[in-house]
């Protein structure tokens, strides 16, 4: 084991919860890949440009599934190729390593203390405690097994009243029902539970293919629907997704500019390409192109914090994460609505205030 901390140590990672609070106030989670620790600096990988002076508040897994919390601020965010920026923290204290790496996955460090190729399945997430609803033993112990040292946390129901027992015993983060059940469906199962037993979201999956069915459990009132085979990583964006979208408190309200004054100038600036990236994502809805949805959106999480956007940036990362559990980009829901509208009012604003010699 390592004895020297002012030596750098590589800590891989992955889904690593990042706090990050911008200079004009927004607060927003990442997950990113923290890569290399220094006693006073930490560096991780984030698709998301970052602010220099952002505050950065970083979740460090431990062996015991809990984390160790370290505070600093982003000194640096540079581009590292892809849609990938490297991202590095300076710390408010210091960061006693020896310490720290005798608590961590032992797959992050060999048995001689030096830093292990391995990735850590540890991933410092708070669990969401997600109940599954399936009549059949098969998948449901497929999902659990899936689900293992992630922070999806799941229980089981075999049937629907099963289920409403659950709900009365406990509160769940998200329900995840199949749609074709023994005795109903996934849309009735919405009706029995709401709103008297649980007002959550409730993710609907389904072998289901046509269209006019899966827009069906959408209006009925499903938060997301997912067409099997359904991988963790669809499901996981999905309950992500629906979670952030869960947690607004009413419609959102889009300022024009959420940069500060001093900084409209280069806030303006922007417009012409948010205008570009919103015109290709229209274009790739109604050709229901998802890769070039996704990839519009990834313009726009890599860019609009840099221009003093930063709540769209937000706004296009629940659009992405939306798009990407759904497969579907009719079936991604307000998510997708949310981000059109965004990116509109902040085009109208700044044309407005043109005309109006502001800016």
């Amino acid at each position: 084991m390592r004895t020297n901390s002012s030596e750098p140590i590589e800590y891989i990672a992955n889904h690593v919860k990042t706090a990050i609070k911008d200079p004009g106030g927004t607060r927003r989670y990442l997950e990113v890949q923290t890569r290399l620790l220094t006693p006073s600096s930490v560096v991780f990988i984030t698709q998301a440009f970052l602010h220099v002076s952002s505050i950065a508040m970083i979740d460090l897994p431990k062996a015991d599934n809990t984390a160790i919390r370290v505070k600093g601020t982003i000194t640096d965010c540079k581009h590292n190729g892809g849609r990938f920026h490297v991202c590095v923290v300076q710390l408010e204290n210091k960061l006693d390593l020896a310490q720290f790496m005798r608590q961590v996955p032992s797959n992050n460090v060999s048995s001689d203390g030096n830093p292990s190729s391995t990735e850590s399945t540890a991933d410092g997430l708070k669990p969401i405690n997600t109940l599954y609803l399936d009549d059949l033993d098969s998948d449901r112990n497929l999902l659990q097994h899936k689900a293992k040292g992630s922070h999806i946390k799941i229980t089981v129901a075999d049937s629907t009243g099963s289920a409403c027992d659950k709900l009365k015993l406990e509160n769940y983060d998200v329900v995840v029902c199949d749609f074709h059940l023994e005795d109903t469906t996934g849309i009735d199962v919405i009706s029995m539970i709401r709103p008297d037993l649980y007002s959550g979201p409730v993710i609907i999956m389904t072998a289901e293919t046509r269209d006019e069915e899966l827009a069906r459990m959408l209006e009925a009132g499903a938060d997301a629907v997912l067409t099997k085979p359904v991988t963790m990583s669809r499901l996981s964006s999905a309950l992500n997704a629906v979670l952030a979208e869960s947690a607004d408190n009413g419609p959102e309200q889009y300022d024009p500019f959420d940069a500060p004054p001093e900084d409209m100038e280069l806030a303006s600036s922007y417009i012409p390409m948010l205008t570009r990236f919103r015109d290709e994502f229209i274009r790739a809805k109604q050709k229901r192109d998802i890769e070039s949805s996704l990839r519009a959106c990834r313009s726009v999480m890599g860019s609009a914090s840099g221009y003093g956007f930063q709540r769209l940036g937000g706004t296009a990362e629940r659009a992405y994460a939306a798009i990407q559990a759904a497969r579907n980009i009719d079936l991604a829901g307000s998510p997708v609505t949310d981000f059109i509208e965004h990116m509109k009012a902040i085009i109208d604003s700044a044309n407005k205030l043109e005309e109006a010699g502001a800016v």
